[in-house]
């Protein structure tokens, strides 16, 4: 149905408001999404946008699941809009679209599928981290699984395959330009009300 109502909007050239508490529903259905929170428009843009830079801790766990890691920026790298975090797995290279302060708190957003999983330490400079696993959950196409980072729960999905067992130590890799620095919510000011 998906890809018949996709069809029937684009055939018939008008705009549609579809209204749904399904965010699968609005990441394929839509060319531009507006995330409500209490009648405030809390973020808009295309679907890609929305997923992959939330603006909100409440815009990134609507839409499609992700880990939440509190920290501390430390300082910025020496690329434009990445920063080093201070966080309970340990130093982080985070990304944020605003510019952020020394000592700022932050929430680090990030998607299970940004994290890569190996037996082996990887090459990588930064974002590296020994884990444990703890539970696996079989989903059919994947396997949920449930990892421990200095005491830090993660969640990511491997390949039911996957050579990895309870217990066992891994070692995990979050990609730095996907690990997305939000401005506690406390701190962020509604930009428009929508009215009834």
């Amino acid at each position: 149905m998906r890809f018949e109502l996709k069809k029937l909007q684009k055939e018939s050239g008008i705009t549609t408001l579809y209204v749904t508490h399904d965010q699968i529903e609005a990441l394929a259905l839509s060319d531009k999404i507006g995330v409500i929170k209490h009648g405030v428009m809390v973020q808009r843009g295309i679907p890609s946008e929305i997923y992959e830079y939330p603006e909100t801790q409440f815009v990134a766990d609507f839409i499609g699941s992700t880990n939440f890691i509190k920290g501390e920026v430390t300082g910025p790298f020496e690329l434009d809009g990445l920063y080093y975090a201070t966080t309970a797995v340990g130093i982080m290279l985070v990304r944020s679209q605003t510019k952020l302060k020394g000592n700022e708190k932050i929430i680090i957003s990030i998607r299970p599928e940004n994290i890569t999983l190996t037996l082996n330490k990887p090459s990588q400079d930064s974002n590296v981290y020994e884990a444990v696993v703890d539970t696996f959950i079989f989903l059919g196409e994947s396997t949920g699984i449930q990892l421990k980072v200095n005491g830090t729960i993660i969640h990511t999905k491997i390949h039911p395959t996957a050579p990895v067992h309870e217990g066992g130590v891994v070692y995990l890799h979050f990609n730095p330009s996907k690990c997305i620095a939000i401005i506690e919510e406390d701190s962020i000011i509604p930009q428009k009300k929508v009215s009834s």
